[in-house]
């Protein structure tokens, strides 16, 4: 796993990339905000969690990322679990909203 500042941002970019690809295809899924490590600005420190905060009409649901889990993602594993830990977030967040 990559913990620099690029390596971090790939990881972003590419679950962000997946996002609009689920809301691109569900036009009834609607998202406001995406939020990663609960808005701070630091990386991720070596074995921590990765914390992705969906946000829609005020509310909030989160998705925790092992670093097992980004780097299956990462490396387009095709048993990955990260699609569907946001896919499930993004379901959860439209009931809320």
């Amino acid at each position: 796993m990559d913990l620099t500042q690029r390596g971090v941002l790939a990881v972003q970019t590419r679950v962000q990339e997946r996002i609009n690809r689920i809301l691109a295809a569900e036009p009834r899924l609607r998202l406001d905000d995406v939020s990663w490590f609960g808005g701070r600005m630091d990386l991720p420190r070596a074995g921590e969690p990765w914390t992705l905060t969906l946000s829609r009409g005020g509310q909030q649901e989160s998705v925790e990322l092992t670093p097992g889990e980004v780097d299956a993602f990462m490396a387009g594993d095709p048993r990955e679990v990260v699609s569907q830990k946001v896919r499930r977030a993004l379901d959860a967040a439209q009931l809320k909203g």
